[in-house]
């Protein structure tokens, strides 16, 4: 059934658009150039018995030995996001430094998400991110 009123749009970073147009009849296909940033990606080799304290203790050891820059780190959900920020704080805390962790997650209000800047983190920042 064709149903003119009908609009979709379709956003991916790694969806191969080429594959999808031609899927649905060569719909038009826009693209937009994203930023890029240079990244550098840390995991563990093997799997870690508690990822979440395994984060925590990694996000500390980038903190306290890197340069300048921010970490962000994706999590599961509200709970365990705001148990990261917390007990992260409290780690570099306890130890001397500073850090700030911000708490992005779904359920956020648009008014908290838009009064807390992440393009703008400074140093030491630690965005701590649900599934997105």
């Amino acid at each position: 059934m064709h149903r003119p009123d009908l609009k979709v749009v379709v956003m991916s970073a790694t969806l191969d658009a080429g594959k999808f147009q031609s899927y649905f009849d060569s719909a038009p296909l826009m693209k937009v150039p994203g930023r890029l940033h240079p990244v550098e990606i840390f995991f563990t080799p093997e799997p870690e018995r508690d990822y979440l304290e395994a984060a925590i203790r990694t996000v500390v050891q980038v903190h306290l030995c890197e340069g300048e820059g921010d970490i962000l780190v994706f999590l599961t959900g509200e709970q365990e996001i705001e148990d990261a920020c917390r007990k992260t704080k409290s780690e570099i805390d306890n130890l001397g430094g500073q850090v700030s962790s911000p708490a992005f997650f779904e359920s956020l209000s648009v008014s908290t998400q838009t009064c807390t800047p992440v393009a703008t983190a400074g140093p030491g920042e630690v965005p701590v991110l649900d599934h997105v």
